[in-house]
């Protein structure tokens, strides 16, 4: 979700990706609203693309702005993806001004339902969490950008015990570089453990579980191992040595992978094999000639 999305969603179908792709909205660029259903309009029926409605957060969109989005998701059965409670000064500002938390303030425009994509979530009251469940609301988690941005680690254990489905993210290249999945993965369990002040807080499972199972229910997405199942697969290859020796796999991949999957298929065709992308090296050299090229003309 942000600036683009058309490109985005281009860039995305042109490597053979599965994406869900969010028109952002800010009320700096009000013309945004204006795009938004068009852009929904023109990838609802693609097989790759999902189209969604992204308000960037209640901070950043007025009450106006945050129910045309709710109400052009509900025309068009898409998604809504927001920014939530991500930092203090966020949900000070709501309750000093409105008097209601930024969920609670979501909540009274009745925005919160299981198409509701709320990501960070760090700020959270257990009652909160509690009128989170009770909507169906999916929360993505990125504790990477939290720590790097020092917003706060996410209540987990309020959301898990309420009931929450909850997922795992990787916000965006400024606050997290590398969208590393397995390593969010890795963080997330070893934070949430000094959290909690114990090593038996958030086992490898669930923390697995999240970023597997958890995502499916999110997306809405019938995935998994089985048959009929999307053919949207990573396959890893265990004669590695950080995957040796080969005792508690899901443990493993936890803690031990840095991302080096040998090979992607997505609806069932063949992105990556033996690591190796078709044209990596042609859109790497694109990409940094393109950087010199515009930051060269901000120097000017």
């Amino acid at each position: 979700m942000y600036f683009f999305p058309d490109e985005t969603a281009r860039a995305t179908k042109e490597m053979g990706l599965r994406g869900f792709v969010a028109a952002g909205l800010f009320d700096v660029r009000p013309e945004l609203l204006a795009e938004a259903e068009p852009f929904l309009r023109r990838w609802q029926e693609d097989e790759l693309i999902h189209p969604a409605v992204g308000p960037h957060a209640a901070y950043t969109c007025s009450e106006e702005t945050l129910c045309k989005a709710r109400d052009l998701a509900d025309r068009y059965k898409a998604l809504i993806h927001i920014h939530l409670c991500e930092t203090k000064e966020e949900v000070d500002g709501f309750n000093l001004i409105k008097g209601l938390s930024p969920v609670e303030y979501l909540n009274s425009l009745n925005m919160l339902s299981p198409r509701l994509l709320a990501v960070h979530c760090v700020w959270l009251s257990l009652e909160d969490a509690h009128l989170l469940a009770a909507r169906g609301v999916n929360v993505v988690d990125c504790t990477v950008s939290n720590l790097k941005l020092c917003s706060g680690i996410s209540p987990l254990s309020y959301l898990l015990e309420s009931g929450v489905n909850v997922c795992l993210g990787i916000d965006g290249s400024c606050s997290n570089n590398n969208l590393n999945l397995f390593e969010e993965m890795k963080v997330t369990a070893i934070v949430q453990k000094n959290a909690h002040q114990t090593p038996a807080a958030f086992s490898a499972e669930q923390i697995w579980h999240m970023a597997t199972v958890g995502a499916y229910r999110a997306f809405g997405l019938e995935m998994g191992l089985h048959e009929g199942a999307m053919a949207d697969l990573a396959l890893i290859d265990l004669r590695k040595p950080w995957l040796s020796p080969q005792s508690n796999m899901v443990s493993h991949l936890v803690y031990s992978m840095t991302g080096e999957v040998d090979t992607t298929i997505v609806n069932g065709k063949v992105l990556m094999r033996d690591g190796f992308i078709p044209g990596e090296a042609e859109i790497l050299e694109e990409a940094q000639r393109r950087f010199l090229q515009l930051t060269s003309e901000w120097q000017v």
